[in-house]
């Protein structure tokens, strides 16, 4: 994505603003083109943004086409991800990769508007929220054993059906 790439659009002589300007280079240039993201994922991080925008437009009053950068903040995000959570039913996992989507977003950023940088590393300052893994449950050796000693064999010789007892 580069910055002399972008340039001014005028819609039915509106200024498009900047979010949009940069977004779209975001998602037509720099993610297919300079990081490879596979389709699935430019898929996943643009329902991200339209998240965002919508939450924006019925949260905040502030429609797509008056989005500005300067409008975005670390308190905003913030807003948005616990909002997410809380009235979608989120998981910590998906707010994760939802926030992941925006950290890309802003860490491109900080090359392309680097007068910036201390706003966009706000956004990239806010943590991952911490996610449940799933406990394997292990056997006891006496379990296996048991299991083992009366478990029938789909084969003749029952190999595949066994546990090394060392």
């Amino acid at each position: 994505m580069c910055s002399q790439s972008v340039k001014q659009i005028k819609i039915n002589d509106m200024e498009t603003t900047d979010f949009a300007k940069h977004l779209s280079a975001y998602f037509l240039k720099y993610l297919p083109g300079e990081r490879g993201a596979s389709h699935h994922t430019i898929l996943s991080y643009r329902d991200t943004f339209v998240l965002f925008i919508d939450c924006m437009k019925t949260q905040k009053g502030i429609p797509a086409e008056k989005l500005w950068l300067a409008n975005i903040t670390k308190a905003l995000i913030v807003e948005f991800l616990n909002r997410l959570q809380e009235h979608r039913g989120s998981s910590n996992a998906t707010r994760n990769y939802r926030l992941a989507a925006i950290h890309s977003f802003f860490a491109c950023l900080q090359y392309e508007i680097p007068e910036k940088i201390s706003q966009w590393q706000e956004i990239l300052s806010i943590k991952v929220k911490r996610t449940h893994k799933k406990s394997i449950n292990y056997r006891k050796r006496l379990q296996l054993t048991i299991t083992n000693n009366f478990s029938t064999p789909p084969s003749d010789n029952g190999s595949r059906w066994r546990v090394v007892k060392k």
